[in-house]
C-alpha cells in the first residue's frame, strides 16, 4: 500500500472520530423527525464533511436514506397536490440539484451523492399507494392522466414556497433539474418517486429524450431549447412524434421536464439504462422500479 493511500485511510479514519459525535448528536436530535428531513440533512451533510488530501476526496459522512411508504387519499384535487408535492421533496431530499452549481462534472455530483462514475443510480424516495376506490370526479375519467398531474405541477405553487410552481422548483429553485411524469395514476396502485442523478456530461435533453423514447418504442415531442412551453394533449412539436411533452427552459436553458402517457410505453425499464445530461424526480409505476432502484442508503 502506497504511503500516500494509507494517509488517506489514517485521515479518514481520525476524521470519522471527530464527526462521529457529531453525527450522532444529530441522529438522535432527529428521532420523532420525519425521514425525509433527516435524509436532506446527511445529503446536506456530505458537503461539509469532505476531506482533501493528496488530491482526493474523502467522505466521512454517511448517507442516512430510506425509501418511504405513504397512502394517499382525497378527492382528484387532494391526489394530485400530494403527488405534487413529494416529487418537489425528493428534489429537496437531494440537495435540490444545487451541487450542479459547484460541481463540474457528473463524475463528481456522482461521487458527492454516495455513487460511482460506472453507476446509473436511482433511488426510490417513495412508495406512493393511492388508497381510494375511485379518483373519477369532478371528470368522467376514472385515473389521472399524466398530462393532467404535469399540467397542475406547472401551474400549482409549491406549499411552502411562495410564487415558485412545482415544476420551476424542481427546474431551477436550486440547481438545473428535470421533471418527468410517466405514468397515468390509477386507485388503488402503488407508484415510485424516483430521484436520478446525473451521470454524463454529453448531450443535451433533446438527443436525450429522443434516444431514451425511440429506446422504449414511444414517439415523443418536444419545446424549442430554452423556451418554456407545455404541450397539451392535443398539440405535437415532434422530433420522432407525437404523444409526449416536454418542457425546456426555465431560468436555465438547461432544466427540463416531460410527461409521456402510460399507455404509449412498451418497455420503460430502458428509461432507467440511459445516460443522463440532468438530474432529474421521475413519477413512475412502482413495478418499474422496485428491483432497479436503490431503497436504503443508510450508513454508505
Amino acid at each position: 500500500m502506497a504511503a500516500s493511500e494509507l494517509a488517506i485511510i489514517i485521515l479518514a479514519i481520525v476524521g470519522f472520530g471527530i464527526l462521529a459525535p457529531a453525527i450522532s448528536y444529530a441522529q438522535q436530535r432527529a428521532e420523532g423527525k420525519s425521514e425525509e428531513i433527516i435524509c436532506h440533512n446527511s445529503i446536506a451533510f456530505r458537503s461539509l464533511s469532505t476531506v482533501n488530501f493528496a488530491g482526493q476526496d474523502v467522505k466521512v459522512a454517511p448517507r442516512l436514506c430510506k425509501t418511504i411508504e405513504k397512502d394517499v387519499t382525497g378527492s382528484r384535487g387532494e391526489i394530485k397536490d400530494e403527488i405534487a408535492y413529494k416529487m418537489a421533496r425528493c428534489w429537496w431530499m437531494f440537495n435540490e440539484g444545487r451541487h450542479e452549481k459547484v460541481l463540474d462534472n457528473a463524475a463528481d455530483i456522482l461521487q458527492f451523492l454516495g455513487w460511482s462514475s460506472t453507476d446509473k443510480p436511482c433511488f426510490l424516495c417513495y412508495d406512493l399507494k393511492i388508497d381510494e376506490k375511485e379518483i373519477a370526479e369532478p371528470s368522467q375519467q376514472s385515473f389521472i392522466p399524466a398530462e393532467e398531474l404535469f399540467e397542475y405541477m406547472s401551474k400549482k405553487e409549491h406549499r411552502q414556497l411562495k410564487d415558485w410552481k412545482y415544476l420551476d422548483y424542481i427546474q431551477y429553485y436550486g440547481g438545473p433539474g428535470e421533471l418527468g411524469i410517466l405514468a397515468k395514476i390509477e386507485p388503488q396502485k402503488h407508484y415510485g418517486v424516483v430521484f436520478l442523478p446525473r451521470t454524463t456530461d454529453r448531450g443535451e435533453f433533446l438527443n436525450w429524450a429522443d434516444t431514451v423514447i425511440a429506446g422504449t418504442g414511444v414517439v415523443a415531442g418536444s419545446g424549442a431549447l430554452g423556451v418554456a412551453s407545455v404541450v397539451g394533449a392535443g398539440a405535437c412539436f415532434a422530433t420522432i412524434g407525437c404523444g409526449v411533452a416536454v418542457v425546456i427552459g426555465g431560468a436555465t436553458a438547461a432544466a427540463s421536464a416531460f410527461y409521456i402517457g402510460a399507455h404509449q410505453l412498451n418497455e420503460i425499464q430502458a428509461f432507467f439504462d440511459q445516460d443522463r445530461p440532468l438530474s432529474s424526480v421521475i413519477l413512475t409505476d412502482l413495478k418499474n422500479v422496485e428491483a432497479r432502484c436503490q431503497k436504503d442508503l443508510s450508513g454508505e
